[in-house]
């Protein structure tokens, strides 16, 4: 059992989701350790905060629920109905296995989730519209079915409709990998900052270069045709709404500064910065990082000795090329484990829903066999090698 004196000292961080019940300012449970362990930093998970941003963004951009009223459609049009999904198979065979994929976007799930939906739209849309063609004109459905069908077809065959898949394609591809980087076991906070900035410098770029599959989009509705359908520049629908490409940008950048990138955690980043060097400025003066280093030890529990500074100053004078001193070691090991994202407990609460399969059905067996409770009462504990 660990006691109360070794987490005060050695229990750095709390990573949690965004819940008031978890990080509520008076009756949150951060809060509530908060009185007990007045070193303890909570920390807002990087992941859940990303899809919060990406929320802000959507809420932001208005022309967006346009694209997301008609993605949902497509959702459900072949996720409750298996007649349509048998009809868009027979447009195209070789598209059976992207049809699962067509989701949701921008909605409660991961924005990885969201990505894959828009990619599978992207590499269907031959089949979909050929699909949509057709059933407009199908005698055995009723009239309103065939109007739907039709509507459809217009829709996804619109200028805007291409140009928005485009923007959306290039969007979540970028959040998508950001997304998966920040769920990386081995992710740190300076790590988990960097490949924040650099993707807001990504996002800034792209109000001006728009990136490739909306180049793609824009030349086909230039070209009047996208994969073999004529594409239509009269969008006269009211859903038609074409997406603000630089405001949908600023908006992303926007949103990803305030939500992951707040000002109230500049201090401590800039406190963990001065000892890595990819941060360090060309010149380095004398006394460069020793006022942060002295707040990076009453952050992350070390003691400041005149031997830690020594090492530091050695650090810097290799250019961090090596790390020499034990408590300056010490010092970037307990950085590197403050969790900033909570992914791993995530993934393992989806585990959890596998109730049929075969890997979980053997750990069932496994754990009732005979072997598992010897070791639980002769080590009191599973050996690591156990676990599954």
């Amino acid at each position: 059992m660990i006691d109360t004196d070794i987490l005060h000292r050695c229990w750095l961080g709390l990573a949690t989701d965004g819940a008031s019940v978890m990080l509520g300012k008076k009756g949150g449970v951060y809060a509530k350790l908060k009185e007990n362990f007045p070193n303890l930093t909570g920390w807002h998970c990087f992941n859940h905060r990303l899809e919060l941003s990406v929320n802000d963004c959507v809420n932001a951009c208005t022309e967006l629920n346009h694209f997301k009223i008609i993605m949902h459609k497509l959702y459900t049009l072949y996720s409750a109905c298996p007649k349509n999904r048998r009809s868009l198979e027979k447009c195209a065979a070789d598209v059976g296995a992207e049809l699962l994929k067509i989701d949701r976007v921008l909605d409660v799930r991961w924005v990885a989730s969201s990505f894959r939906a828009v990619k599978a739209v992207w590499n269907n849309y031959a089949a979909l519209f050929a699909h949509f063609s057709s059933a407009c004109t199908d005698s055995s459905l009723d009239s309103k079915e065939r109007a739907q069908f039709k509507g459809l077809a217009a829709k996804i065959s619109s200028s805007a409709f291409l140009l928005n898949l485009g923007l959306m394609y290039n969007a979540l591809q970028e959040l998508s990998d950001l997304s998966e980087s920040l769920q990386a076991e081995s992710l740190n906070l300076p790590k988990a900052h960097r490949l924040t900035v650099r993707q807001v410098e990504v996002f800034c770029s792209r109000k001006s270069d728009v990136g490739v599959h909306y180049q793609m989009a824009s030349e086909a509705v230039t070209d009047g045709y996208f994969k073999g359908v004529d594409i239509q520049n009269q969008n006269t629908s009211r859903t038609d709404k074409l997406i603000n490409r630089c405001q949908f940008y600023q908006a992303l950048v926007d949103s990803l500064n305030c939500r992951l990138m707040p000002a109230s955690e500049q201090t401590l980043i800039e406190c963990v910065n001065v000892l890595f060097p990819s941060t360090w400025p060309a010149h380095l003066p004398s006394e460069y990082g020793e006022q942060e280093l002295q707040q990076a030890c009453t952050h992350f529990l070390v003691q400041l000795s005149g031997k830690l500074k020594d090492e530091y100053r050695d650090f810097k004078d290799c250019k961090g090329v090596a790390v020499n001193g034990p408590v300056l070691r010490k010092l970037l090991c307990a950085i590197s484990t403050l969790p900033v994202s909570t992914a791993e407990c995530e993934c393992g609460f989806s585990r959890m829903n596998l109730i049929c399969t075969k890997d979980l059905s053997q750990c069932c067996t496994y754990v009732l066999s005979p072997f598992y409770f010897d070791s639980l009462s002769t080590a009191g504990r599973m050996e690591p090698s156990h676990v599954r």
